[in-house]
C-alpha cells in the first residue's frame, strides 16, 4: 500500500464521524475491529474494505479515549495548573488550558470553560 492509498482510506474511514450524534461504546468499537479482522479472510478484492474498517475501529477508539478523559476529569475534583486562554466580560466565563492535573503535565491539551460568581476576581489572558 503507498502513503497517499493509505490516507485516502483514513479519510474515507473518518465520513461516518459526521454522522453519528454520539461515539459507540468500547465493546462496539471492537465488534467494529473484530468485523474488519474478518474481513482479510476475504479474497483479495475487499482488503481496501477491511482496511478502511480497521480504520474506523482505530478512529473510534482514539475519539473516544479522548471524550473517556474530559468524563473522568468532570467526575472527580481535582487540582490543576491552568492558563486563561480567553476571557468573556460580558457572560463572565473564562477559556482555560488545562496544563497539570495533580502535578502532572496533561497530553493532548485540553480546554475547558468556567463560569464566574459575581464579584469575584478579574482574569486576564495568559495568567497562570
Amino acid at each position: 500500500m503507498t502513503a497517499p492509498l493509505i490516507a485516502r482510506l483514513a479519510i474515507v474511514a473518518a465520513l461516518p464521524l459526521l454522522f453519528l450524534s454520539q461515539l459507540p461504546s468500547a465493546a462496539a468499537i471492537v465488534g467494529i475491529a473484530l468485523a474488519g479482522g474478518l474481513l482479510l479472510w476475504m479474497p483479495r478484492s475487499p482488503l481496501r474494505i477491511a482496511g478502511v474498517a480497521l480504520l474506523l475501529a482505530w478512529m473510534l477508539g482514539s475519539a473516544r479515549s479522548g471524550i473517556d478523559a474530559v468524563e473522568t476529569a468532570s467526575a472527580v475534583p481535582a487540582i490543576y495548573s491552568v492558563r486563561i486562554d480567553e476571557v468573556r466580560a460580558s457572560r463572565q466565563q473564562i477559556k482555560v488550558q488545562l496544563i497539570k492535573k495533580e502535578g502532572r503535565y496533561l497530553f493532548p491539551l485540553r480546554f475547558a470553560w468556567l463560569t464566574l460568581r459575581e464579584g469575584e476576581q478579574h482574569y486576564c489572558l495568559g495568567q497562570r
